[in-house]
């Protein structure tokens, strides 16, 4: 995996993951820059510009989709990765029209973890559809996927 040092930040109210995701990413030769908070992570992107932001769904009393329309207003928009312990139900009717690149459905392994961003980032087309060999666990999805219908992805 090639990481081109991409900058990305990494939203998750659980601290513990998100050292563990931190040393992952710097492992990986990328530049992680770490937040617990909505608010920080708005901060965060409005000093400096992410290649990716991978944040968790559920950050207490806050919500991920604040963090992904902010990110959405970016020039370049970042790949967007969302964690999640939710079920793809869940995802289809709650996140359905949010604009996200993939997913990543806890817990997940750092080979997916990695996969997933050298496959989003290095293509950077944004939304994509794509075979992953454990499609049980991170799915990329086409733009018409987020219609508010559901998510059509392949299997």
């Amino acid at each position: 995996m090639t990481s081109h040092m991409f900058s990305i930040l990494v939203v998750d109210d659980d601290t513990d993951i998100l050292a563990m995701l931190g040393t992952a990413l710097r492992r990986a030769g990328y530049q992680p820059t770490l937040v617990t908070s909505v608010g920080d992570a708005l901060q965060a992107m409005a000093t400096a510009t992410f290649a990716a932001v991978l944040t968790d769904y559920g950050i207490t009393n806050q919500m991920a989709s604040q963090v992904i329309e902010y990110a959405q207003q970016h020039d370049p928009i970042p790949v967007i990765v969302l964690m999640t312990g939710h079920s793809r139900d869940f995802l289809a009717e709650q996140i359905g029209r949010l604009p996200i690149t993939a997913f990543l459905l806890k817990p997940f392994s750092l080979n997916t973890l990695y996969s997933t961003l050298s496959q989003c980032l290095e293509t950077n087309d944004g939304r994509m559809e794509a075979e992953h060999p454990n499609s049980e666990t991170v799915v990329y999805c086409q733009p018409s996927a987020w219609s508010g219908v559901g998510i059509h992805c392949r299997r």
